[in-house]
């Protein structure tokens, strides 16, 4: 049998007496391995990060941003009805944003005015209590939700009373924006409202506002998820035609899809799929040619050895699965060094890294993948040189 102990005791013995050479051809296959290993990493943290983002924003929901929330030139509470009259297949909510300084008095916080829809169309988790229905709506109660992160930093409780500008605001629900975690992917767009935030029912009197000036009709988005049938870009389409038709005219409004939030995400994959793959791509091919060409430098030298191996019966397709072993035994050692060294490098430097990046399986399993095939291809050609040796050949070169 080709693949027994005596074949793996033969490449051991072999990469053993050549310690400098593997040395250097190992080297060279790590580093390629850790540019690959870090691509993986990063490539992989980014579609998660997107994923989460479109989590977070809620599944096949489209938002129309008010081109200026601060005037009565933008959203208002009609164009919530309208939106609403002309999309009977859609659940459609509005969102009035308010940053007010934090009742335990350490910087501000968001407060979002928003009717019983908008945990629908959002998915908002409920962590402990429920969430406004519609008896907060018409009865203008002064109930509340908070986030999780809200309330684990102030340790507050379903029950509990949040004093807000002389006013008592009673906690019903704690929520989280998603399943799996608070919200902070959003927090630097105009649809995040960061980790801390209370949700108050929007037709509550706004006495928070302390401009006189502001307009209380005024809205800052209006959230559109379709029911079955209904998909976000279509939505987006009937939103936009009939804003188009409103009197007076509103300009510069903004239309955000789940595609749309994570465009600026899948330009920097493709940017790194072409940069950083292109060194790492490089990298390997430089490091497999040194690979190839010290082997063949070890075939030559090993001339008599191989034709001693063939001479007591040893076939060519033993000899070159011998040299072949040796190549992928090199890429593989080069690969976990690699892998190890990216996750290194991650694991120190992580709390420091403002891109994200996702340690899994994958950043073992691809390069031991791509490990076993450039040890094929690169050491194919000292292979078929090594079994294309005779025991004439050997007797020359003695």
């Amino acid at each position: 049998m080709m693949f027994n102990r005596w074949y793996l005791a033969d490449i051991g013995d072999s990469l053993r007496t050549q310690r400098g050479r593997i040395g250097l051809s190992v080297m060279a296959i790590t580093i390629g391995m850790a540019a690959l290993s870090l691509l993986v990493c990063i490539l992989g943290g980014l579609r998660s990060q997107a994923n989460r983002m479109v989590q977070e924003l809620g599944g096949n929901v489209c938002v129309v941003l008010s081109s200026d929330s601060a005037t009565t030139g933008g959203l208002e509470k009609r164009d919530l009805a309208m939106i609403r009259g002309g999309m009977p297949d859609a659940w459609v909510s509005g969102l009035t944003r308010y940053r007010v300084p934090s009742p335990y008095g350490d910087g501000e916080i968001e407060l979002l005015a928003a009717d019983p829809l908008m945990a629908r169309v959002r998915a908002w988790h409920p962590v402990a209590g429920r969430l406004l229905d519609a008896a907060d709506e018409m009865s203008r109660r002064s109930n509340c939700l908070i986030s999780r992160a809200f309330a684990a930093e102030y340790n507050i409780q379903v029950g509990h009373v949040v004093p807000l500008r002389g006013a008592l605001l009673s906690v019903v629900g704690i929520v989280a924006p998603t399943a799996t975690g608070d919200a902070d992917l959003l927090s630097d767009s105009p649809l995040g409202y960061g980790p801390r935030f209370l949700v108050v029912p929007a037709s509550l009197q706004p006495y928070w506002v302390t401009d006189a000036s502001a307009p209380v009709d005024r809205m800052d988005s209006i959230f559109i998820k379709g029911r079955e049938g209904l998909s976000a870009n279509s939505a987006v389409g009937r939103a936009r035609g009939m804003f188009e038709q409103r009197t007076p005219h509103l300009e510069g409004l903004s239309y955000v899809t789940p595609e749309v939030l994570v465009a600026k995400i899948r330009r920097l994959e493709r940017t790194l799929q072409l940069t950083s793959g292109s060194v790492a791509f490089l990298c390997l091919i430089l490091g497999g040619t040194t690979l190839m060409s010290l082997m063949i430098a070890n075939v030559k030298e090993r001339v008599a050895e191989i034709g001693l191996r063939m001479s007591l019966g040893a076939s060519e397709l033993e000899i070159a699965a011998m040299f072949m072993g040796e190549g992928v035994v090199m890429t593989v050692c080069g690969a976990l060094l690699g892998s190890g060294l990216a996750c290194g490098v991650l694991l120190v430097s992580g709390p420091h890294l403002t891109f994200p990046y996702e340690l899994g399986a994958p950043v073992i399993l691809v390069p031991l993948l791509v490990a076993l095939v450039l040890g094929a291809v690169f050491s194919s050609i000292p292979a078929r040189s090594a079994a294309s040796i005779t025991p004439s050949d050997a007797l020359r070169a003695e």
